[in-house]
């Protein structure tokens, strides 16, 4: 009687239905047969026949199902194959009733997606098991305010589409069941009566926020490798084998000059962008062996022909074969990277230079002091015989320029120490014009135009005069056939724009020369090396290449800058700047100096070159002083030992056999530690700091020796 009563509940809450078998393939739901369902009453019973999908038409089957549960009521489905069911078979269906209801129960909960059905006011008729999982128990609810906590239907819900026009929706949805991090695939079909009227929906729900955050993840992926792609300051790039870009992002554009990425993308690598074709051959060749190559140096070029060093780091790309079909890598400009590598490398060649030019520098230096300081006596022995005076004139004018150029070769290794006064540029230029003039021989006219006001500079008149010398005979040798050389000074006061463009180290007053030829000049190129060292536009044989990087060495030692403006055929002008400064009240710029005295004091010499340990000897004596002296650094220690009560000053060379000047003083001041000490030396006082061997607070000449400056010096250290 219960079980009659419920069905006709059922009768009166369902009608007529149509409803889906459902079958499962690879994991996707496909709902593959229409079914009219008859609803059996006790006592009645209406049969229909329903055709399969059109697919089946001829696949009629005879089935009886269980294919739906509502409340206590039973629905029963029935397909016909084209004959008449009989009485008996119906009987049988009836009996089986509960066991089919258990395997469409079993059908609808074995699938993995949620399952459910929605009358047309949106309330839950049905779920399976993993709709229940899902969402928890929504049979008697309405969808929206169980889902998502609505007053109404949900904006674009796929189950209200499908009342609407009759077909399938699919749609995505985040934060049912107010949890914000789920996702939930929802798609929606309709369900139809015998008359085709929609009665019903049936929603699958498949939790995707798996597949949801994976994807947001590629994505944000995606987009980061773009970023990096499109943002990156070096150049990424896909490319073929034969030599074309597939992709490249803006860094190859602005490294290659190109105004497009579909004009960059037309080149052909190999030709357009090497400046030589076979190096790319010759990569191409590693990276096909062995499918990857690191920061492979090469010389590239511009769209405009600018050349610039790169370096490349690819990976072959293949195909299932293990054919390679292109390339992907990316390229690094590092042409600053390479011109700071080739100054260092300079640098250090510089370096060994100045190392051998200190190195050469103390034989050298001592067979000058022989030379000029012999010399010198020499000239004052000869008195009133001009014709022997000219040439002792011409053999001290000859070992002073060779003096003047061990120490602009010192000065261009930038180890010659300065010796900076007050000096005029006015006088220092009247004083060289007349060796100019010799120089640059008769058939090029000089004119020196110096400037009225006053030129005084900080510098070392002889590094000037070097300068002066160096520059006019570059332009000599612009000028074969002869021409005008002009000497011209001038005062600048440039802005701090205008210094650094200049590369002065700060805007204020400068004093100016400028040396100017109407040689045949040369082009920019060669005016953008014309002060590298050992660049040279002279034959082979005929310079060195060190003139030029010499002077510039000089200038940038006296804290100015030097510049050059040359056109082919126009001539050439050479700008040097040094900066003004005023000299104190009282104070003239290149006074003259005294002639120097003597003394009657007892003197210590230690030196192991005998000629020039002669000469500082005679030198000392002709002023008056007793000289001891030691021909190394024991000597010198004995001889102290035996006349200390005598001696007032050591004059010790710096490097000596058996006990080098250094340790000798050491040795005499631990007994008489007021005894006063003149260093001398042809090594320069900067290797010999280096080594160790000199404080720089010592009192130190360089040779060749001035016999004046020595006993200048030698008076100033007995009067201190």
């Amino acid at each position: 009687m219960m079980m009659k009563q419920g069905m006709t509940e059922a009768m009166r809450f369902m009608g007529r239905y149509s409803i889906f078998l459902i079958g499962v393939c690879g994991g996707a739901l496909y709902w593959f047969v229409d079914i009219l369902v008859d609803v059996y009453v006790f006592g009645h019973e209406t049969v229909v026949d329903q055709m399969l999908h059109p697919s089946l038409q001829e696949a009629w089957i005879r089935l009886f199902a269980l294919c739906m549960i509502v409340g206590s009521g039973f629905v029963v489905a029935k397909i016909s194959t084209g004959k008449k069911q009989t009485e008996e078979e119906l009987m049988i269906a009836r009996m089986r009733i509960q066991d089919n209801k258990a395997w469409s129960e079993g059908i609808l909960d074995a699938v993995a997606d949620g399952v459910s059905i929605q009358g047309p006011d949106y309330r839950t008729l049905y779920q399976n098991k993993a709709h229940r999982g899902m969402l928890g128990d929504q049979l008697g609810k309405f969808c929206y305010e169980a889902y998502e906590q609505q007053p109404s239907v949900c904006a674009g819900c796929p189950v209200a589409r499908t009342f609407a026009d009759g077909g399938v929706h699919t749609e995505v949805r985040t934060g049912v069941l107010g949890i914000a991090e789920r996702s939930f695939e929802i798609t929606a079909s309709p369900l139809f009566d015998a008359s085709g009227r929609i009665i019903a929906g049936i929603e699958a729900v498949r939790d995707v926020t798996g597949r949801i955050q994976a994807e947001r993840l590629l994505r944000e992926s995606e987009q980061r490798f773009r970023t990096l792609f499109e943002e990156s300051k070096d150049v990424f790039y896909i490319s073929t084998v034969e030599g074309r870009f597939l992709d490249i992002n803006p860094a190859g554009l602005e490294l290659f000059g190109y105004a497009s990425k579909e004009e960059l993308l037309e080149v052909n690598i190999g030709r357009e962008l090497y400046v030589y074709p076979q190096d790319r051959m010759r990569f191409v060749e590693l990276v096909n062996a062995t499918s990857y190559a690191k920061d492979y140096e090469v010389l590239m070029k511009r769209k405009n022909g600018e050349k610039l060093w790169v370096i490349i780091t690819s990976t072959a790309l293949r195909n299932h074969g293990g054919i390679v079909t292109g390339y992907r890598g990316v390229i690094r400009d590092v042409t600053e990277h390479k011109k700071l590598e080739q100054q260092l490398l300079q640098s250090q060649k510089m370096e060994a230079i100045g190392l051998l030019a200190g190195g050469i520098a103390h034989d050298f230096n001592n067979i000058l002091t022989a030379i000029i300081g012999y010399g010198n006596l020499l000239r004052k022995n000869l008195r009133d015989n001009d014709r022997l005076l000219g040439f002792a004139d011409q053999v001290l004018e000859s070992a002073n320029r060779a003096s003047r150029l061990t120490k602009s070769i010192l000065a261009f290794s930038r180890k010659q120490v300065l010796k900076p006064q007050a000096v005029d540029l006015n006088a220092i230029i009247a004083q060289v014009e007349k060796l100019l003039v010799r120089l640059i021989g008769e058939d090029v006219m000089l004119k020196a135009v110096l400037h009225g006001a006053d030129m005084t500079v900080m510098a070392d008149s002889i590094q000037i005069e070097q300068v002066l010398i160096n520059l006019a005979t570059n332009a000599r040798d612009a000028m074969p056939n002869g021409g005008t050389l002009v000497l011209e000074t001038s005062i600048e006061n440039p802005d701090e724009e205008h210094a650094r463009a200049y590369g002065l180290r700060e805007p204020g007053k400068y004093a100016v020369v400028s040396v100017q030829d109407t040689g045949s000049g040369f082009d920019e190129e060669t005016e953008a090396r014309i002060f590298e060292p050992f660049f040279t536009t002279k034959d082979a044989g005929k310079g060195t290449g060190l003139g030029l990087s010499i002077v510039h060495g000089i200038i940038n030692q006296h804290g100015g800058s030097i510049m050059v403006d040359s056109k082919p055929g126009a001539g050439t002008k050479f700008k040097f700047y040094l900066p003004l400064v005023h000299p104190k009240p009282g104070e003239e710029p290149s006074a003259a100096i005294d002639a120097p005295r003597g003394g009657s004091e007892a003197i210590l010499l230690a030196e192991d070159d005998g000629t020039v340990r002669g000469l500082i000897r005679g030198i000392l004596e002709d002023a008056g002083y007793t000289v001891f002296e030691a021909s190394d650094g024991e000597d010198a220690v004995r001889l102290y030992q035996e006349n200390s009560e005598h001696l007032r000053l050591l004059v010790l060379d710096v490097v000596m056999p058996m006990k080098n000047g250094k340790d000798v003083y050491d040795e005499i001041r631990s007994v008489r530690p007021d005894i006063k000490a003149l260093f001398i030396s042809g090594y320069t006082a900067d290797i010999i700091h280096k080594k160790g061997i000199l404080d720089a607070t010592l009192d130190f000449m360089l040779k060749p020796l001035s016999e004046d400056e020595l006993l200048r010096k030698v008076r100033e250290l007995l009067d201190r």
